[in-house]
């Protein structure tokens, strides 16, 4: 680990490259379950299959191999239409973690937890209450008409 640590602060030249980040085991409970699920899924046999996947995507698209299956376009065939392999599903539960999973001491880090305003004014980008106002007169025809040589309107 040193060794690494000694690499990685040598190519970004930067002393102080690793930040010790303290925290509270019990922060950390929510996550178990999410952890238990995801290490339920990565078997040895979806490893396996996992990697047949990538050699043969590997053996498809190498370079070396094009004209050995321009030569034999039945290999190719056979390769392509292989059993397709049990992969492992996709959990979309893990995907996102909820706020209620994140402890509070990080949630004060990366900023979850803040009220949102329901309205910006600075993306109003300088409009004023007054000038909106004239705006939504001017762009309604009804008020904004105007009959030339009469006056009282």
């Amino acid at each position: 680990m040193e060794e690494v640590e000694l690499e990685l602060k040598h190519t970004y030249n930067c002393e102080n490259l690793f930040k010790i980040y303290q925290f509270k085991l019990e922060e950390m409970e929510g996550f178990r379950y999410r952890a238990k699920d995801a290490w339920k899924a990565v078997t040895r046999i979806a490893v396996r299959e996992a990697r047949l996947k990538e050699i043969k995507q590997e053996v498809i698209n190498c370079e070396k191999l094009k004209s050995y299956f321009e030569d034999n376009p039945r290999d190719l065939k056979s390769l392509r239409q292989d059993k397709t392999l049990h992969t492992v599903k996709l959990q979309p539960h893990l995907k996102d973690v909820p706020e209620y999973i994140v402890p509070p001491t990080l949630k004060k880090v990366i900023g979850i937890g803040r009220r949102k305003r329901k309205f910006d004014r600075d993306s109003m980008s300088g409009a004023t209450t007054a000038k909106s106002r004239y705006l939504a007169r001017a762009s309604n025809p009804l008020i904004s008409l105007q009959i030339p040589g009469n006056k009282s309107l």
